[in-house]
C-alpha cells in the first residue's frame, strides 16, 4: 500500500516556519491538541518537527525570559530532541 493513502494535505495540517518567533508560533499552537508540528521553510521544504517539550525546555533553558521577550526569539534557535525524517508521497509503507 502507498504511503499517499496515509497523509494529510498540508492545508489541513498545523506547521510553523522556521523563522517564526516564539510568539507566533506559540499563537498559532494555541488551543491545539498536537504534541508535535512540522517546521518549514518559506519555500515548503521540512526542516525537521518540534514538540512541546522543545519549547518548554527552551523557554526554561532561556533565563528571565517573557512573554514580550518572546517577540526576538526566532524558533529556529530552539533544540529539538528529534527529528523524523521526510518521505515522498511515492514511498510504500514496509
Amino acid at each position: 500500500m502507498n504511503l499517499l493513502f496515509f497523509l494529510t494535505p498540508k492545508q489541513d495540517v498545523l506547521y510553523i516556519y522556521e523563522d517564526f518567533t516564539l510568539r507566533q508560533t506559540l499563537e498559532k499552537w494555541a488551543n491545539q491538541r498536537f504534541a508535535t508540528i512540522p517546521v518549514l521553510k518559506r519555500n515548503g521544504e521540512y526542516v525537521g518537527t518540534i514538540t512541546e517539550g522543545d519549547i518548554l525546555w527552551g523557554i526554561k533553558n532561556l533565563h528571565g525570559l517573557d512573554l514580550e521577550a518572546s517577540e526576538d526569539v526566532p524558533i529556529s534557535s530552539f533544540p529539538r530532541r528529534r527529528d523524523y525524517k521526510a518521505v515522498t508521497v511515492t514511498t510504500d509503507m514496509p
